[in-house]
C-alpha cells in the first residue's frame, strides 16, 4: 500500500505538506499524541496574505481504521488547496488493533477542537471549519461532528466533562458566554464523505460485481481489528451512533450534522447500499440538511487513489472539482472561484472540458 500511495502522490503532481503539528489526546481516555499534517494555499504565510485567515478542511484518511496515513489523500488536499483556497489539516488518528473504536473518533474530535481553539495562531477562521474523509475516514467525517455535539451538550449541562478548550468562570462552572457560543455557533460548516462506512450493525450486501468489491477477507480483518474490546465484559456496541451513524436518531443527525453535506458513493462497492440509505434519511429530515454529491457510476471503492503514472483520472478530477466548488460556496459564497485574493483561476471544469483543457495542479510547496 505504501508504494501505491507514493505513486498516488507522484502523479499527478501534488502539493507538499507545509508544516506538521503533534497534539496530545484529551478526549480519549487513552493518552497519546495525534499528528496533524497541514497543506496550505500558496500565499499562506507570505507577505501578500498577511493578516488573512483561511477556512480549513479537516481530513481523515481511509484504510479500515487499521492502516493508512495522513498523507494518503494528497490529491484531494491538492484540489482543496488550489480550487477552494482552503487549508487542509489531515489527521493521523491512532489505528487499530492497538487503538480500537472509539479512539479514532475521539482523536478526530480532538483535532477539530484543537483547530477551533488555536485558530488565531494557525491563521484559520474558526467560523469556517469543514470535515472530509474517505472510506473509514468517511465514517469519521460523519461521526466526529456527532461526538463534538455530545461534548457541547455535556459542557452546556455542566456534567463536568473536562477539556482544555472549555472556558470556566470563577466558580469553576462553564461560563455563560462559552455556553451561548457553543449553543449558537456550529463548529463544522460542511461535511464531505467519500464512499463512507455508515453501518456496522448490518452485514454489507454483496453487489452484482463481486470481482470489483473490496476483498471480504480484508473487510473482516479490518472489522475484527477495529471492533475488538480490551474489556470482555464491555463489547463494542455496534449500534452506537459514534460507530454506525446510520442508526442515529433523526434528532441526533439534525443537531450534529451541518446544513451542508456532500455524500459520494460508488457503484461497484459493497458500501454503496448503506451509503445511499443514509443519503435518503438525511434528505428526509424536513430540509434540515442539504445533501449533495452523487453515486459515481462504473467505479469501485477507492477508485480515485489508484496509482497510475501514465494517465490522470478525469472522473476524479471532475468530482473533486465539483466538491471543491461546493466548499467554496459554503466558505466564500463563491462556487466559481472568482473572489479569492489575487485569483485568476478559471471555474472548475466539467469532464468534457478537461479533455481539452487538462487541469495543471501547481506545486505550492
Amino acid at each position: 500500500m505504501a508504494i501505491g500511495m507514493f505513486i498516488h502522490r507522484l502523479h499527478p503532481k501534488t502539493v507538499a505538506p507545509r508544516f506538521v503539528k503533534s497534539i496530545p489526546s484529551t478526549v480519549s481516555g487513552i493518552p497519546g499524541w495525534i499528528r496533524l499534517v497541514f497543506y496550505t494555499p500558496s500565499n499562506y504565510g507570505n507577505g501578500g496574505g498577511k493578516g488573512r485567515t483561511y477556512p480549513v478542511i479537516v481530513n481523515f484518511h481511509g484504510g479500515g481504521f487499521t492502516i493508512g496515513s495522513a498523507t494518503d489523500d494528497a490529491r484531494w488536499a491538492t484540489a482543496v488547496v488550489q480550487l477552494a483556497d482552503t487549508v487542509v489539516c489531515s489527521v493521523d488518528y491512532r489505528l487499530a488493533p492497538e487503538h480500537p473504536h472509539p479512539t479514532a473518533v475521539e482523536d478526530g474530535t480532538d483535532a477539530v477542537l484543537y483547530l477551533y481553539e488555536h485558530a488565531d495562531e494557525l491563521r484559520i477562521d474558526r467560523e469556517r471549519i469543514g470535515i472530509s474523509g474517505f472510506s473509514a475516514g468517511g465514517n469519521l467525517a460523519i461521526t466526529v461532528p456527532m461526538r463534538l455535539q455530545d461534548i457541547r451538550q455535556r459542557r452546556n449541562t455542566n456534567e463536568g466533562y473536562w477539556n482544555p478548550s472549555v472556558s470556566l468562570d470563577d466558580t469553576g462552572s462553564i461560563s455563560k458566554k462559552q455556553r451561548h457560543r457553543d449553543e449558537e455557533t456550529p463548529i463544522v460548516k460542511i461535511v464531505v464523505a467519500w464512499y463512507p462506512k455508515t453501518d456496522f450493525s448490518r452485514v454489507p450486501l454483496p453487489t452484482q460485481w463481486p470481482d470489483k468489491e473490496l476483498p471480504w477477507f480484508f473487510v473482516k480483518l479490518f472489522d475484527a481489528a477495529y471492533l475488538h474490546s480490551f474489556d470482555a465484559a464491555r463489547p463494542i456496541n455496534l449500534y452506537s451512533p459514534y460507530l454506525s451513524p446510520a442508526v442515529a436518531s433523526d434528532e441526533q443527525l439534525r443537531s450534529a450534522l451541518p446544513r451542508n453535506v456532500l455524500l459520494y458513493t460508488t457503484e461497484y462497492d459493497s458500501l454503496y447500499a448503506e451509503g445511499e440509505r443514509l443519503r435518503e434519511r438525511l434528505k428526509g429530515l424536513n430540509g434540515a440538511i442539504d445533501v449533495q454529491g452523487k453515486m459515481i457510476s462504473n467505479k469501485k471503492h477507492g477508485w480515485d487513489r489508484s496509482p497510475n503514472v501514465f494517465q490522470e483520472d478525469l472522473v476524479a478530477q471532475e468530482v473533486y472539482a465539483e466538491a471543491c466548488a461546493e466548499i467554496r460556496r459554503v466558505f466564500y459564497d463563491d462556487p466559481r472561484g472568482l473572489l479569492a485574493s489575487g485569483s485568476t483561476r478559471k471555474p472548475p471544469l466539467k469532464s468534457k472540458d478537461v479533455v481539452d483543457e487538462n487541469i495543471n495542479l501547481i506545486d505550492l510547496a
